[in-house]
């Protein structure tokens, strides 16, 4: 078997692009390429019963979106929503399964791109939502990104209910 015939390994990647942002004055970042959309905040409805990390739903080009507190999500308290917050779309799943996500972040930063090496393993701390959904840390100049994996940030039945929190009826 020839050394192309294995899939890269994530912490070897060539070239990666990020979109970084903040979440309570922190560096975070995440694959652009489940990026759909960054938008400013606009109110939201709420929907009785849903997770406490999901601030509501969002008419979006005829479809409806969750919107979820990423710092909420993260464990780190409950966002204030103002006109420096932003809202960023993202696409979660694979296939027939992919479900787009609004993520309520304080600000958003730059599109950056990390070269082989600035991609380390992501430590043992924080909160236990940070370790279950912080794959690896970039560097980047002086700055560290914990670098969020969007396909651990809900679990199955977490994702059934923000399908139920859009579901029509």
């Amino acid at each position: 078997m020839s050394e192309n015939d294995h899939p890269p390994d994530p912490a070897t990647r060539l070239n990666t692009k990020i979109l970084t942002f903040e979440v309570q004055a922190e560096d975070y970042g995440i694959d652009i390429n489940q990026v759909r959309e960054i938008r400013g905040w606009s109110a939201v409805r709420s929907v009785p019963g849903a997770a406490d990390f999901v601030l509501g739903i969002l008419r979006l080009r005829g479809a409806v979106i969750p919107i979820v507190d990423l710092r909420r999500r993260l464990g780190l308290g409950e966002s204030v929503c103002d006109q420096r917050t932003v809202v960023i779309i993202v696409a979660l799943g694979h296939g027939q399964m992919v479900n787009n996500v609004g993520l309520v972040v304080d600000s958003v930063s730059d599109v950056v791109d990390l070269a082989q090496g600035r991609l380390l393993a992501s430590p043992e701390l924080g909160t236990p939502a940070q370790k279950a959904l912080v794959r690896e840390v970039a560097l980047l100049d002086e700055r560290m990104y914990l670098l969020i994996d969007l396909e651990r940030i809900f679990d199955q039945k977490e994702l059934a209910a923000l399908e139920t929190v859009v579901a029509p009826g």
